[in-house]
């Protein structure tokens, strides 16, 4: 079923992004792939985007807010689909990408920038 904690705190304005390539150089197809997170202040992740290096293309747009707020008023097959077309959030605490050579910080607009157009892409695939 996936998250079962409850969103703590209010949502860091830091965001970190990691992805397939380093140093300029691509790595192997298949772990091209762009992870970007949007951290609580326990360090858990509120929301996530994915998205594949090769076409730019969003694979993965899941917000922890949304999934416990169709868990609580809605029902499990609402949450389900929810997931089908967004995503599952990753779980756990989010320690330790600092210290990733591929990991940076990028800024809450353009995280939300990300944000925009992953649901946009996403919403109008199904």
């Amino acid at each position: 079923m996936g998250i079962t904690r409850p969103l703590a705190g209010a949502v860091r304005a830091a965001v970190l992004a990691y992805g397939g390539f380093s140093a300029g150089r691509r790595a192997p197809a298949d772990e091209d792939l762009w992870l970007y997170f949007e951290a609580d202040d326990e360090g858990w992740a509120a929301r996530q985007v994915e998205v594949r290096g090769q076409d730019s293309r969003p694979v993965k747009a899941a917000s922890l807010e949304e999934v416990l707020h169709l868990r609580d008023h809605d029902d499990l097959a609402a949450m389900f689909r929810c997931e089908r077309r967004f995503g599952v959030l990753a779980e756990g605490p989010m320690d330790g990408w600092q210290d990733r050579t591929e990991a940076a910080e990028i800024s809450a607009e353009e995280f939300e920038r990300l944000w925009t157009e992953a649901r946009r892409a996403l919403g109008n695939s199904a």
